[in-house]
C-alpha cells in the first residue's frame, strides 16, 4: 500500500513542477518588437506655390486679389504667378462683375505673353472668351476675344502645315541630290524655301552653286 502512495505522490510532484515551469517559461517570454511604421515626409512646397495656395484660400475677395498681386510681383517669372494672373481676373469676374476695367486690365495681362511659361497657341484667349460668356458681362469684347482666338489659331495651323510641308521637301531635295538630280533638286528647295519663309524658318541650298 504504502509504494503506491509514493508513487502517486511522486507523479503529483513532477506534474506540480512541469505545470510551474511552464508557467515561469511564459512569464519570461520576451514579445517580439513590432515592426515601426514608417514616416512619410511630405515633399516641401517652393514658396511661391505655397503663397499662391494660401492665396486661393482667402474668403474676402479684395484681399484675396490682393495677395495674389504680391505673388506676381515677388515672382514674376514662376508658372504659379501666371495662375495668379488668372485668379485675379476671375475673382474680378466673380466679384465685382461691374468693375469693367479692372477685369479688363487683367485679362489682358493674363492674355499676354509671360517669361518662362509656354502657352498652347490661343488657349488663353478663349478662356477669357469663355469665361466673360459664362459670366454675361463684356460680350461684345469677349465676341471680339474669340474672333482674334480664332484667326490665332488658323495661322498657327498654316505655320505648322507649311514646317512639316517643308521637312518632306527638304528630304526628297536632298535624295535629288544624291542621285544627281541636281535641277530636280534645287526647284524644290526653291518651293520649299517659299514654304519655310511662310513658317519663319530658313534653311540654305546645300547643292552647288552650278
Amino acid at each position: 500500500m504504502k509504494p503506491r502512495i509514493s508513487h502517486i505522490f511522486l507523479t503529483l510532484v513532477a506534474t506540480a513542477f512541469t505545470c510551474f515551469a511552464s508557467a515561469q517559461s511564459q512569464a519570461v517570454k520576451v514579445s517580439p518588437t513590432p515592426t515601426p511604421t514608417p514616416v512619410v515626409v511630405l515633399p516641401t512646397l517652393p514658396p511661391d506655390q505655397k503663397a499662391y495656395d494660401d492665396a486661393r484660400r482667402i474668403r474676402e475677395p479684395e484681399k484675396r486679389i490682393e495677395a495674389l498681386e504680391k505673388l506676381i510681383k515677388d515672382s514674376p517669372d514662376r508658372f504659379s504667378a501666371f495662375q495668379a494672373r488668372y485668379d485675379v481676373f476671375d475673382t474680378l469676374v466673380r466679384n465685382f462683375p461691374t468693375q469693367t476695367d479692372r477685369i479688363r486690365a487683367a485679362a489682358e495681362r493674363y492674355i499676354s505673353p509671360m517669361p518662362g511659361v509656354s502657352v498652347v497657341g490661343s488657349s488663353n484667349v478663349i478662356t477669357v472668351a469663355a469665361r466673360l460668356m459664362d459670366a454675361g458681362i463684356m460680350l461684345d469684347w469677349a465676341e471680339e476675344l474669340a474672333r482674334k482666338g480664332a484667326a490665332q489659331t488658323e495661322e498657327e495651323a498654316a505655320k505648322s502645315l507649311r514646317r512639316q510641308r517643308a521637312r518632306y521637301q527638304d528630304t526628297l531635295g536632298r535624295i535629288y541630290l544624291k542621285q544627281g538630280k541636281i535641277k530636280e533638286a534645287r526647284e524644290l528647295f526653291e518651293t520649299g524655301s517659299r514654304e519655310r519663309a511662310g513658317a519663319n524658318q530658313r534653311f540654305d541650298w546645300p547643292g552647288p552653286n552650278r
